[in-house]
């Protein structure tokens, strides 16, 4: 699929794990978004603290040329594109359920993407939907206030 993406010259997103992760990277997808155990797998390192999935977010974006994105639960995400890598941490609320919300940070950070907007936004707009979907039972499922409310409370810190 990503090869044809890009024949068709279509950026593509993968959102994938194990095997298919390692194979889909190789073919340079404009972005990967893997969760911690995904992201330590395709590195093939034990990674513990934030600096860990940083350095390692680095390494691999450079290596595959692809933006990364690691989903890091209610830690938020690590983020790189190349230029910066970045560390965006959602409020620290009561969650009613998480499924669905890597699923939410996605789409948020793909509509940031597509809509022009700067990586660091692009990626808070996909924490705080992430984090909006949890407040909510239902995959998918939150509403414009509570993402309103979340968005105005992630913090962005640029590792370097």
């Amino acid at each position: 699929m990503l090869e044809i993406a890009h024949t068709a010259g279509v950026p593509a997103i993968l959102d994938s794990s194990g095997e298919a992760l390692r194979k889909g990277v190789a073919a340079k997808p404009l972005l990967i978004k893997p969760n911690e155990k995904e992201f330590a797998d395709l590195a093939g390192k034990d990674l513990e603290k934030l600096a860990d999935f940083a350095d390692a977010a680095a390494e691999v974006s450079t290596r595959y040329q692809t933006m990364i994105v690691v989903s890091l639960g209610a830690e938020g995400a690590i983020a790189t594109n190349r230029q910066e890598i970045l560390h965006a941490r959602p409020p620290q609320l009561t969650i009613k359920s998480a499924v669905g919300s890597s699923d939410c940070m996605l789409a948020g950070i793909t509509y940031g993407l597509t809509h022009s907007f700067s990586f660091a936004n692009a990626i808070k707009y996909g924490v705080a939907a992430g984090t909006a979907n949890a407040l909510m039972v239902g995959a998918g499922v939150f509403s414009q206030g509570d993402f309103e409310c979340v968005l105005s409370n992630v913090t962005v810190e640029r590792f370097w």
